[in-house]
């Protein structure tokens, strides 16, 4: 059994101001909740607490779209610190033991652990040479499992999607069935975690020239983002048009501006351009986590999670609303019909009636 400082150091590490949750209840993400299988990550209101229930599969962290939960024996310079580059890579869940393991290896804490951004680097770190996920047949029945199939099945599609639409469809990571009875399988792994965690330090992302340094709530979007890059001039390739999400304002938009206010990655802003004003929209810094869609009044926003064009406009303008100054108050406010001389509060005030903004 694991002692109290082993599970300790497993646990992945909470980095509080990458966490959607700190902005309350417009964005009650939890999809590292729902993807923990021992229930070890509970939600508060202004992150999470992994609790010592933790057996430290980094499930969480893969499927975390912000990178607040870290797990620097999961990222990609600890996973092919000891495989050959341009070589197949095999990789194993860390229960294999390693007598059983066969050629370039990579071993993660769970087939689960390997999300988008760590197939894509493992993608990188292979070249041209095929990338074997190894079904042994255990989830099931594994403490990290609870499946017939092994999880990241969501990450391994994503892949295979963005590889496909980069005409590369044969580059995407394989899911290989090897059936070896339970009774091999290793769920004692201590020390062998405690020497990949020490390694896992050593290069943590801080200290790799593998990514650029990232912070705050675009880290792992900013990351996600320069593999498929590097992927797509390695081949020759378009960037593919599902890597960026889209946002859609209708017209029943009434430019509060709020959907802006609680952006966490400043993909909306709002401007101001002589007598209009509205809402901009940068495709790159957007992680689609729906905390704009939440804050609308109107439900005017939705957020599309993969666009069609290829190549996005650095900053779009999505909507344009003709503003005037108050005659009452001086403020600045959305005309929503000509002959509008007060801004919405002033009118709330002299008890007049305030159209509906189209």
């Amino acid at each position: 059994m694991q002692s109290m400082r082993e599970q300790s150091r497993m646990r992945p590490a909470f980095v509080a101001g990458a966490c959607l949750r700190t902005l309350g209840a417009l964005a009650a993400c939890e999809v590292c909740a729902s993807e923990c299988p021992v229930d070890a990550v509970a939600p508060t209101q202004h992150g999470v607490e992994i609790t010592e229930h933790c057996i430290g599969c980094a499930r969480c962290v893969a499927v975390c779209p912000t990178g607040a939960l870290d797990s620097p024996r999961n990222g990609i310079p600890a996973l092919v610190r000891q495989t050959a580059a341009n070589l197949p890579l095999r990789i194993e869940c860390e229960r294999v033991p390693p007598a059983l393991r066969a050629g370039n290896t990579v071993e993660a804490s769970c087939l689960g652990a390997l999300g988008v951004n760590e197939l894509l680097g493992l993608r990188e770190h292979a070249g041209d040479a095929p990338i074997d996920i190894v079904d042994r047949g255990w989830c099931q029945s594994c403490p990290a499992g609870g499946a017939l199939q092994p999880p990241g099945a969501a990450a391994r599609a994503r892949v295979a999607e963005l590889c496909a639409a980069m005409g590369i469809a044969q580059r995407g990571a394989r899911l290989v069935a090897q059936p070896t009875p339970v009774g091999k399988r290793d769920d004692d792994v201590t020390q062998r975690r405690a020497r990949r965690a020490f390694l896992g330090r050593l290069l943590e992302p801080g200290n790799s020239t593998d990514s650029p340094p990232a912070t705050g709530k675009d880290r792992r979007r900013v990351d996600f983002l320069h593999r498929l890059r590097r992927l797509s001039v390695r081949w020759n390739a378009a960037l593919p048009p599902g890597a960026h999400p889209a946002v859609r304002i209708g017209e029943q938009c009434c430019n509060h501006g709020l959907c802006a206010s609680v952006c966490p990655t400043a993909a909306l802003t709002e401007y101001q351009e002589g007598e209009r004003s509205g809402i901009e929209f940068e495709a790159e810094r957007c992680i689609a986590c729906g905390a704009c869609a939440v804050a609308c009044p109107e439900h005017a926003l939705g957020v599309v999670q993969a666009r069609t064009d290829a190549s996005p406009p650095l900053r779009e303008r999505l909507t344009a609303h003709r503003t005037r100054q108050c005659e009452r108050c001086d403020a600045d406010f959305t005309v929503a019909a000509d002959d509008q001389e007060y801004c919405p509060a002033c009118r709330k005030d002299l008890g007049l009636f305030e159209p509906r903004a189209g």
